[in-house]
């Protein structure tokens, strides 16, 4: 063999020793990279699967958390515990003519569960029904959506009333009942935080853009504010007001000073009993129940003296010629006068009033103004008078009788 063919086989030879060293290489490459595939895979299942445990975690801790939310599972305390508590509401909100209706229940399916699967959650439907301000209607749902249940409101008509101005209310409430949620369960009653500001501000921006109802106007004082007072005797004073809307109207003192001695004030009712000459002043608010809240102030003047001295003529008693002239029913009750013909002068007796004309003292215990007659008490005995007795004939016949 020359030495170029000698060449030509180590070439050959080398040439063929490459391509297997390549083959096995590549083969070994091939299979590193199979191994590194099923690795990665393995990892994506792992990863998968962690996902799918982490997700299952975060959706028990979410059922976890609504369930904390749901209506009783038991069907008829469900019921009955939603019914209650739409009661609640419509109390707290004023809600008159009141009607609470349970419409249907319903089960409903997990979506692409088999049919074996259990039911996701019960579905409640219920109506209310009643009528109230506007205002209140605004406070009412409020409430609503501040009450941490699983609910919401699927359908709501208001309209206004016909013979008030009043709102009727139609709302129908939808509500989950979750599966495991317990037979007697009581949701918590922490605010549900779906509201995003106060109620009372809600109802300012909603009112004050309400073109068909105008604003609320304070009440107005029918109580005179110039009262005499007879020193030694009791005297009292119910204070009135009216309110252009018909609001319910209380009263409150507006004042840093104590009440004089012996006066109190309950309920809009001014009590007292002077022991001395002298001026006092207060002063009294009226404060209606719309919205916005209005008021009056009043400052009343009491001016307490000596009863007026009147001489009757030598040998005439006033209770002879005294007489019922009138009985009256008023914002503060029965009231009437006993007008004595002798000396001219008017009495004015209510309730729990002490008079004493002539030779006559009693106390006021009932006024009758369908019978015509009040009913008087004198050193623990209780006798009438009419329209056409005399006061000092009447105590004569309890004196009798």
């Amino acid at each position: 063999m020359s030495q170029r063919e000698r060449y030509l086989a180590i070439a050959v030879g080398v040439v063929l020793a490459l391509l297997v060293v390549n083959i096995g290489f590549k083969k070994i490459v091939g299979n590193l990279r199979t191994q590194e595939d099923r690795l990665d895979a393995t990892y994506a299942e792992l990863e998968s699967l962690n996902n799918a445990i982490n997700m299952g975690n975060r959706a028990k801790q979410k059922i976890a958390q609504l369930r904390i939310k749901s209506l009783p599972s038991k069907p008829e305390i469900a019921e009955a515990q939603y019914k209650e508590w739409l009661y609640q509401l419509a109390a707290t909100s004023g809600l008159t003519q009141v009607k609470i209706t349970s419409l249907v229940s319903r089960r409903v399916r997990p979506k692409n569960q088999p049919n074996e699967a259990p039911d996701a959650f019960t579905l409640y439907d219920f109506k209310l029904k009643g009528r109230c301000r506007l205002d209140k209607t605004i406070e009412l749902l409020g409430h609503y959506y501040d009450r941490n249940y699983l609910h919401r409101i699927s359908s709501l008509n208001l309209k206004p009333a016909r013979d008030a101005d009043l709102v009727e209310i139609d709302l129908t409430s939808q509500v989950i009942s979750l599966p495991r949620a317990g037979d007697n369960y009581v949701p918590p009653l922490q605010p549900s935080g779906r509201l995003a500001m106060s109620i009372d501000q809600y109802k300012s921006s909603i009112l004050k853009r309400n073109p068909f109802s105008p604003l609320n106007q304070p009440p107005n004082f029918q109580t005179s504010p110039s009262q005499q007072v007879t020193i030694g005797q009791n005297w009292q004073l119910k204070l009135e007001a009216t309110d252009p809307e018909g609001h319910a109207v209380s009263y409150e003192l507006v004042q840093d000073t104590p009440l004089p001695e012996g006066m109190t004030f309950k309920d809009g009712q001014l009590k007292w009993r002077a022991t001395e000459k002298g001026q006092q002043r207060l002063t009294v608010r009226a404060i209606d129940d719309g919205w916005p809240q209005r008021h009056t102030e009043l400052t009343l003047v009491l001016t307490a003296d000596e009863a007026a001295q009147v001489v009757a003529p030598i040998g005439v008693d006033p209770a002879q010629q005294a007489f019922l002239t009138g009985l009256v029913t008023g914002r503060s009750g029965a009231q009437g006068w006993i007008r004595s013909q002798v000396d001219g002068l008017s009495v004015g007796i209510h309730e729990g009033a002490d008079i004493q004309i002539g030779s006559v003292t009693a106390k006021v215990i009932s006024i009758h103004v369908k019978g015509d007659y009040v009913e008087l008490e004198s050193d623990g005995v209780r006798w009438k008078m009419d329209m056409k007795t005399s006061l000092a004939e009447a105590y004569q016949k309890r004196q009798l009788d």
